[in-house]
This record gives structure tokens, C-alpha cells and sequence, in this order.
């Protein structure tokens, strides 16, 4: 198993705990966004990129999240990465209707970029009549999406490794004042926690989906599809030696877009 910041402590992340890990030598621990992060990697070698930190988490208008421990996935992380690639699961399973959409793969970022109707997370008095997601994962096993929808958000999801083909997966939402004010209110708080639920619901499909999906080692895809292989090739640099990440970056960086669909920004590659 390759390089990778993994999320080991949720809701509890105290002092205590923090030094409690501290004193076992563990590499690259700190608290952050609520939550302890480790960095891992069986070389023994320093984290090559910060944990994951947010403006708004320090922001008073910003409701923090709580997190959602959806518990253990019967699944390899690789089925769950695809989802930065699968375009075409974004109408049949969250209802979103996509009108620009592109992928970008860089470093140890895998983004997804859309904007579209959604059937849940917009209203007519929000924000954005259309939901526009900037989806990055910083490594394998963190996801930060932000979001313009009914309100402003930022969502996470970290899915980590506990076993070979067995993960932990949270989920938490961090939501902009509702009302608008300058620091959050307790009216805020109930809406954002509402607005989280809500979040939870949509993602909640995509875990249905992965606790069914078979292993696709060799799949099927056409133009329209997302960059799957792209996507397939970037996650490799975790699960090999440190030596050969740029072998595969060489054969994956860059910015696509299925057949068909406006790209969200400039004009890229076709996937």
C-alpha cells in the first residue's frame, strides 16, 4: 500500500488524543477540521503534501459539520475513486441534469468540476438555481467538494483504508450562514444541519451503489463516459513506490471531458 493521508479520528479529535498519538512517532499527525489526519506510507518517507485545511473553517458565518460515520465498506477504494470520473451517474443516481462538466487530474489531485439542475440541493430562493460542484480528492482517501446550491457549502468525504477491500467512510458538511449573517446563528445551525441531511441523502446513493458493485479490473467505456483509465492510472502512483509516480503522471495529467458535454472551463482534451 502506497502513500496516503488517511482521517483517524472523527467528532473526538481532543489535546489527549493528539498526544496520544504524538508519543507512538506517527508521522505527519495533526488535528484539523475536527478531526486527526495521519500521514501513511510503508517507504517511511516524510508527507508530500499538507492535510487537508479550509478559510472557512475559521470563518464565524460558517456552521461547522459534525461527521457522519457511515461505517465499514465491503470494497476497494479504487470502485470509490471512480466516482471523480463517472459522469454518467450524476443524472440516474443524484438527479442532477449536467450542463458543463470536465475532469482534471495534477499531482495528487483528481478534480471534477459540473454545474447543473439538481433535484434536491437548490431552491428557488437559494443561491444558485443550479448546483455548480469544484470536487477535489487531495490523494486517495479525501474528497473536499465545494458547492453553490441552495446555500454555499463545502462537503467532505474520506474514505479510509482499514483492510485490503474493506474502508471506513464519513461524510460532513460545512454550510455558510443561511440567514447571511456575519457569525452563524442557532437558526443557522439548524438549517446547515438540515441542509447536511440533506447531502447525506445524495451521497447516501453512491454508498448503495458501492456496497453492490463488483470489481471492474478491465471495464467497457466509450467516449461518453468519464475518464475512467485516466482516473485508473493516476491512483497507482499511491499503491506503488514513490520512484514511479511521474511514469504515471506522464500518462495522465491533464484536463478531459466526455463526448458531448461542454467543459465547465477551457477547452481540454477529449477523454
Amino acid at each position: 500500500m502506497g502513500c496516503r493521508l488517511v482521517i483517524i479520528a472523527c467528532n473526538t479529535a481532543s489535546a489527549k488524543a493528539l498526544r496520544t498519538i504524538q508519543q507512538r512517532d506517527l508521522v505527519g499527525v495533526v488535528e484539523s477540521l475536527g478531526a486527526i489526519w495521519m500521514w501513511h506510507d510503508p517507504e517511511g518517507g516524510e508527507p508530500e503534501w499538507d492535510h487537508p485545511s479550509l478559510k472557512e473553517w475559521n470563518d464565524p458565518a460558517w456552521v461547522h459539520w459534525k461527521f457522519d460515520h457511515l461505517g465499514i465498506l465491503n470494497q476497494h477504494p479504487q470502485e470509490v475513486i471512480d466516482n471523480i470520473c463517472d459522469y454518467g451517474h450524476l443524472s440516474p443516481i443524484h438527479g442532477s441534469t449536467v450542463e458543463k462538466y470536465e475532469n482534471e487530474f495534477k499531482g495528487h489531485n483528481a478534480i471534477q468540476r459540473q454545474c447543473g439542475p439538481h433535484r434536491t440541493l437548490v431552491g428557488a430562493d437559494g443561491v444558485s438555481p443550479v448546483l455548480h460542484t469544484i470536487t477535489m480528492y487531495h490523494g486517495p482517501g479525501v474528497l473536499i467538494s465545494h458547492l453553490t446550491g441552495l446555500y454555499d457549502a463545502v462537503m467532505m468525504i474520506c474514505n479510509t483504508p482499514v483492510d485490503d477491500g474493506t474502508i471506513k467512510v464519513w461524510h460532513a458538511l460545512l454550510v455558510k450562514s443561511p440567514s447571511g449573517s456575519t457569525v452563524a446563528t442557532h437558526t443557522d445551525m439548524v438549517a446547515a444541519r438540515h441542509y447536511q441531511e440533506m447531502a447525506l441523502t445524495a451521497f447516501a446513493q453512491d454508498f448503495e451503489v458501492w456496497s453492490h458493485k463488483a470489481a471492474c479490473l478491465n471495464g467497457l467505456f466509450i467516449p461518453s463516459d468519464g475518464p475512467f483509465m485516466k482516473a485508473r492510472i493516476w491512483y497507482k502512483q499511491f499503491y506503488n513506490p514513490r520512484a514511479k509516480k511521474s511514469e504515471y503522471l506522464e500518462q495522465c495529467e491533464g484536463v478531459y471531458v466526455p463526448k458531448g458535454i461542454p467543459p465547465y472551463t477551457t477547452q481540454p482534451e477529449a477523454a
